[in-house]
């Protein structure tokens, strides 16, 4: 058997358990395995929210109780989700462990917990954090990863799988898995048709644009974020473009990394015309 090898830093760690005996247990537990900070302890999912949200970066791990009294701590997982690299859901029951499945838990452990259930669990959780170069929250965007199209399941189907594939297709949808994404990355936002959620660009290996993610915002509200930070040019209606990535910029059309023009509206005009005196780029 390959040997544990501790992490060169201590993972931060909170615990959150409505029963005081069960919390200590699980903090007990998490000490003696020396590789995490002092555990943080929370009886209540609200004050465990007020602390997390003055971070200034996200814990590395959240040990979450499922049954709780003031909220259940299934209800409450996209409530934390922004403020943990990992929420590792734990209870005494066992039937629970479906629905953390579809709530995409980065864990699931039955009490009481041992060594042999955490370590394993956080060396294989802990190999995908960089601490050394993690940044703020507010460099990261929540995005969900993009599935197949409808239209492309539907076409596999026989006629007689029509209707449970329906109802695969709706629990895929729900499932989609949420991920949060280096705002560097961001190449552009566009706009979709329902007007409620919006397509992630960024460049592949090749430096070529590949549509990476979606997230459930609108470009309104995207723009209302980051306008003044300076980091990206409102366009159009339809598209918020990162500025380090625009090559050619132009009050009509500008050209981008990936080998891609996009159209400056004129709603965008004054938007490209205050980027491109910013950056000395205006002929005027």
């Amino acid at each position: 058997m390959k040997k544990y090898s501790p992490p060169t830093e201590k993972y931060s760690v909170v615990a959150i358990d409505d029963e005081q005996k069960p919390r200590e247990d699980v903090v007990d537990i998490l000490k003696e395995t020396k590789i995490f900070e002092e555990p943080i302890q929370f009886s209540s999912i609200a004050d465990a929210y007020t602390s997390l949200v003055t971070l200034k970066q996200p814990v590395d791990f959240i040990f979450l109780d499922i049954q709780m009294k003031e909220m259940t701590g299934l209800d409450a997982f996209d409530l934390l989700r922004p403020y943990a690299h990992f929420i590792v859901f734990c209870t005494g029951y066992t039937e629970y462990a479906l629905h953390a499945h579809e709530k995409l838990a980065d864990g699931y452990l039955i009490k009481p917990l041992t060594h042999s259930y955490v370590l394993p669990l956080v060396n294989k959780l802990g190999k995908s954090l960089r601490k050394t170069t993690d940044k703020p929250l507010s460099e990261y965007i929540w995005v969900k990863e993009i599935g197949q199209k409808p239209e492309e399941e539907e076409s596999k189907l026989d006629e007689t799988e029509e209707v449970a594939a329906e109802g695969k297709k709706k629990k895929k949808r729900e499932r989609a898995k949420e991920f949060r994404m280096l705002l560097d990355d961001v190449v552009y936002f566009e706009r979709q048709l329902n007007g409620n959620d919006v397509h992630v660009w960024t460049l592949d290996g090749n430096g070529k644009l590949q549509l990476a993610a979606k997230a459930r915002t609108t470009i309104k509200k995207l723009w209302e974020k980051y306008e003044e930070t300076g980091r990206f040019v409102y366009i159009n209606s339809s598209e918020l473009v990162q500025e380090k990535y625009i090559l050619i910029p132009d009050l009509k059309a500008i050209y981008i990394q990936g080998d891609w023009w996009l159209k400056v509206s004129e709603t965008g005009r004054p938007h490209m015309l205050a980027y491109m005196k910013r950056t000395n780029l205006s002929k005027s």
